[in-house]
């Protein structure tokens, strides 16, 4: 089984509203990833550091995207590094 801290509840209290604040979700994402300032991965936070920031991670790994005739931009919930000029996933 994999780590809870990545599943839907991970990040999301299913008793309260969703949160659409992108920096609310740091905490989340720093619960698993070292910071820059840190001296390497630890047993609870074995995840690499970004070396850009430490701060509005989902801007860059869940970037929004918007889909045809919507109107409306989704978040992209496939936690990755995205690269410039990169194809969403439909």
């Amino acid at each position: 089984m994999g780590d809870g801290r990545i599943t839907c509840t991970g990040c999301h209290d299913p008793h309260q509203p969703v949160v659409h604040e992108a920096a609310f979700y740091d905490q989340k994402c720093l619960g698993c990833h070292v910071t820059k300032d840190s001296v390497g991965a630890t047993v609870n936070h074995s995840g690499k550091a970004c070396p850009q920031s430490d701060r509005n991670c989902v801007s860059c790994h869940m970037p929004k995207r918007v889909y045809p005739d919507t109107h409306h931009a989704f978040t992209d919930h496939n936690i990755r590094i995205v690269r410039a000029g990169e194809r969403m996933l439909d």
